[in-house]
């Protein structure tokens, strides 16, 4: 994982499974906390086949 100058965080690396190849490039909102560890509920992310072509954001 890396952080960005603008703060984003990101991941570097090949996917384990192809079926995640929707899920790159997607950007994935958390909540406003101060804490610097971002915990999220797995049901709040749409499964790899449920992405469409255009999606931006993975929460529902």
């Amino acid at each position: 994982m890396i952080k960005r100058e603008d703060m984003r965080m990101g991941f570097i690396g090949e996917p384990v499974k192809r079926q995640y190849d929707a899920w790159l490039g997607k950007t994935l909102k958390r909540n406003d906390s101060k804490n610097p560890i971002a915990y999220f509920d797995e049901r709040d992310i749409l499964a790899p086949d449920e992405v469409e072509t255009g999606t931006t954001f993975l929460n529902r």
